[in-house]
């Protein structure tokens, strides 16, 4: 018997992609802030001036001025050096004439004997208040924020994607005949 088979061998394909390629580079635009601080300074603070005028007040309680006082003092201190000599020479005197029925008890009690003592109340006038108010001096600087910005940029590579294919093997076709004393293949 004869035989009579037969197979077929398919093409194959070799298929290479390679994928697009796209790179982006983006620069980042910086942003620039300038910031500037307000400022206050102060030149000179407010200063508050009171004068206070006592000259009168003092006067009508009796007070005096340095120099008067010290004026009116020398001259009570003379006044009274001199009627304190007086009342010794006086007091002198009188002992001179104890021998005469002058009594030391009665020298005593002059001696011991004072003016009365006054005391007047008058009004006195108030003290006088000046006041100076200097307003401070101050400088005022705004302040600022500038922003600078710049527009991003982006760089870009690209490669094209390829598609390359080859064929690794033809299609064939084979025949084969068995059965015979020889054997043939196509």
């Amino acid at each position: 018997m004869v035989r009579l088979e037969f197979y077929s061998i398919p093409a194959r394909h070799e298929i290479n992609i390679k994928r697009p390629q796209m790179d982006m580079h983006p620069d980042r635009a910086p942003l620039e802030l300038d910031v500037k601080d307000a400022k206050l300074e102060l030149l000179r603070a407010a200063q508050v001036k009171i004068d206070i005028d006592t000259s009168q007040m003092r006067a009508d309680i009796g007070y005096k001025p340095v120099v008067q006082f010290v004026s009116d003092a020398a001259d009570k201190g003379r006044q009274d050096w001199l009627s304190g000599v007086d009342r010794i020479v006086s007091e002198g005197n009188q002992i001179s004439r104890y021998d005469q029925g002058t009594r030391v008890g009665h020298l005593a009690d002059q001696r011991l004997q004072r003016d009365e003592v006054s005391i007047n109340i008058k009004p006195v006038s108030a003290p006088v208040f000046n006041v100076e108010i200097t307003p401070r001096q101050s400088e005022f600087t705004p302040g600022h924020v500038r922003v600078n910005y710049k527009q991003w940029s982006v760089n870009t590579e690209h490669e094209w994607g390829t598609v390359t294919g080859r064929m690794i093997q033809y299609p064939d076709l084979v025949f084969s005949l068995k059965g015979n004393l020889y054997d043939t293949q196509v």
